[in-house]
């Protein structure tokens, strides 16, 4: 079995959450199960209130999670397939995964 885990927590830092996730993936790891990590990278310091800076966060954690994190999730395409390949095989101009 293969499992995507976003590990974004992992990356901002130490937490609650940030200990949990991490094992969780090595108890998964322990267990047999493939586990492939994605974690959002594009993210500015926390907004400690600055509005701005806390909605442009949103903003980036709103694109990853409907954008970067479901292309993580999407099977890898043949390395000689191109993106016209793939645009042609979804029957649209982009790919639905």
């Amino acid at each position: 079995m293969r499992v995507l885990i976003d590990t974004s927590y992992v990356e901002r830092g130490p937490s609650g959450t940030a200990v949990y996730v991490r094992r969780l993936v090595e108890a998964l790891r322990d267990e047999g199960v493939e586990v492939v990590e994605a974690a959002q990278r594009r993210r500015l310091a926390p907004g400690a209130g600055n509005p701005v800076r806390s909605a442009v966060n949103a903003a980036l954690d709103l694109a990853w999670l409907h954008g970067g994190l479901a292309r993580a999730a999407a099977p890898p395409a043949p390395t000689w397939c191109t993106t016209r390949c793939l645009r042609t095989a979804a029957g649209s101009r982009r790919p639905r995964w």
